[in-house]
């Protein structure tokens, strides 16, 4: 059960960061894998936890919800599964409930190696709340535990933006790029939204 919660999981981020090119069928193979998972083992918190973010990354919000919920209820200290419900809920438009389950989720894991992706990703939720400043905070606290991790950049260059930092962004975006050599505005637009990819296209043209 946890192989096809971990491998749904996997399979969904590496969709959603544009690292797979066969969309559709990964797809397919992400959701058939976190319902085979939570089948295997609906009691087990890691799995539903896994299962639940996968599937809530691939669109089934109410499906992921479902099993992030049962996951926390079955171990109310799995930091992943409160994390990914707060990511859930930020994207179904509850920003301030979601962010808040995001950071109470990073409490619970203070020392996690999954921090920073995690960072990066509240980070772009309070951007989109308008706390800027909270998300510049959030970004360059990702960007500082881990340098290969180029999403956190981007979030950062959106929020320089933002704040008028044209430089800074510009910068941000250049270490964006020279870790992830084939970033492109479309990626940028499904994980960022079309707002910040049509923000940023005249720094990564330029």
């Amino acid at each position: 059960a946890l192989a096809h919660g971990l491998l749904a999981l996997l399979t969904a981020l590496g969709v959603n960061t544009g690292l797979i090119d066969n969309e559709d069928e990964a797809i397919v193979t992400a959701k058939a894998s976190a319902e085979h998972a939570a089948q295997l083992d609906g009691s087990s918190s890691e799995v539903l936890g896994y299962a639940g973010c996968a599937l809530a990354d691939l669109g089934e919000k109410a499906r992921g919800v479902e099993l992030l919920e049962r996951a926390i209820e079955t171990d109310p200290s799995n930091a992943q599964a409160r994390v990914a419900l707060g990511a859930a809920q930020a994207f179904s438009r509850q920003l301030d409930l979601g962010i808040d389950n995001m950071r109470l989720g990073m409490r619970l894991s203070p020392r996690d190696v999954r921090l920073a992706f995690w960072g990066a990703a509240l980070a772009d939720f309070l951007a989109r709340s308008g706390r800027l400043d909270e998300a510049l905070d959030a970004a360059r606290t990702a960007c500082r535990r881990d340098s290969k991790l180029y999403g956190a950049r981007v979030v950062a260059a959106i929020i320089l933006s933002r704040l008028d930092r044209g430089e800074e962004a510009y910068a941000s975006l250049a270490e964006a790029k020279r870790i992830r050599p084939r970033l492109s505005l479309a990626q940028i637009e499904r994980f960022h939204g079309r707002r910040a990819a049509t923000e940023l296209k005249p720094i990564l043209e330029a």
